[in-house]
């Protein structure tokens, strides 16, 4: 009998493919003065690209959840190990950071701080890309979608507010 390799079970929850940040840039951020885009092709890097908006280089951070922004209603999630590379890279870069969340039918952009007090983490049972996709505790912070500092909804391109947010969530739940 022939060995059979041992199937594992992915649970990843998102992709790391960057092509929906680029549809982001070129729908959205280029049209609002941004002017260059640079992703990092490296899976393993600790940002996932450099935006370019007038004279400042801006750290990004970017998710994409395969979902309707409506079964998050919480918030986004954030990994500390994620926060604490952004910060490591925007300081030194000397750059301000953004966590950039992707839905299907919104994105929502975070200003990073760079003190990590400033969030409650709590660990939580979450996929793990370093492990092959299972199921590791992670220190994580919910981000609530009230501090995001950007809406945006998708099926327009244009910019949302909390309160349209929040209209949204209430229509999906009829």
């Amino acid at each position: 009998m022939i060995n059979q390799p041992i199937q594992k079970k992915n649970y990843s929850t998102g992709s790391n493919d960057k092509q929906g940040l680029v549809n982001f840039y070129v729908n959205f951020l280029k049209t609002n003065n941004c002017k260059g885009l640079f992703t990092i092709l490296n899976k393993f890097s600790r940002i996932d690209a450099l935006l370019q908006s007038g004279d400042t280089s801006i750290c990004v951070e970017y998710k994409n959840r395969p979902f309707s922004i409506s079964k998050y209603s919480n918030g986004a999630m954030l990994e500390r190990e994620k926060h604490i590379s952004l910060v490591t890279s925007s300081k030194l870069f000397d750059a301000p950071a953004v966590y950039i969340v992707e839905y299907d039918d919104a994105i929502v952009i975070y200003d990073i701080q760079h003190s990590e007090y400033q969030y409650t983490w709590q660990t939580m049972p979450c996929p793990s890309e370093l492990h092959g996709g299972y199921i590791v505790d992670k220190q994580v912070t919910i981000l609530p979608f009230a501090t995001a500092s950007i809406i945006v909804a998708k099926r327009t391109w244009t910019r949302a507010s909390v309160d349209q947010l929040n209209r949204y969530f209430e229509l999906k739940a009829i």
